[in-house]
């Protein structure tokens, strides 16, 4: 396992993301709503759009993967993550605003799931295959956990800023993250 550990980390930090952004503002925007003056219903309205960003940006970020290389495709989603991030700090006057970027979290989150399972089916096959997914189902699984976690102790710290600082940190984290490897894979 360690060798395709050592093949996909560029991988594994997009999965990472995905999983943190996709769940964690599953579980977190609502109560964020709710915070910033949402009803219940409007709060609640935010998973939908989550789960229909999901659904529909499934499609053209896998178009993007296919005609732009499937790395800058991967960066590329996580600089837009981070500039959905430091567009939270302006929501509290807009709730459609709030809506839009919740449709970005769900879509380019679950989105770097499904291009990091496109590039292992390009790079490998039988039982590496199942491998490497294995090891991004994991990685999808422990982002899926810490980010609701990370996104509570956030809002406990700051409901106004919480989620803005944390989630653009995160992303600041994966494109250093995830330029340094694809440097160092380049190096290879």
């Amino acid at each position: 396992m360690r060798p395709i550990i050592q093949a996909i980390p560029y991988l594994i930090i997009a999965v990472l993301i995905g999983g943190v952004f996709e769940v964690g503002t599953t579980a977190i925007l609502p109560i964020y709503g709710v915070s910033v003056g949402l009803n219940i219903s409007a709060a609640a309205s935010l998973v939908t759009a989550i789960g229909l960003g999901s659904f529909l940006l499934q499609y053209p970020l896998g178009y993007l993967a296919d005609y732009i290389d499937i790395n800058t495709t991967i960066t590329g989603s996580v600089v837009v993550m981070f500039i959905a991030s430091i567009l939270l700090l302006f929501t509290e006057d807009s709730n459609l605003l709030l809506w839009v970027l919740a449709f970005i979290w769900g879509g380019v989150g679950g989105g770097l799931y499904t291009l990091a399972i496109i590039a292992l089916g390009k790079r490998f096959t039988g039982v590496h295959l199942l491998q490497a997914t294995s090891v991004l189902v994991f990685t999808y699984t422990l982002g899926s956990t810490i980010g609701p976690i990370l996104g509570g102790l956030a809002l406990d710290i700051s409901t106004n800023y919480g989620l803005a600082i944390l989630f653009s940190g995160i992303s600041i984290l994966g494109i250093l993250g995830l330029t340094t490897v694809a440097q160092l894979q380049k190096k290879c």
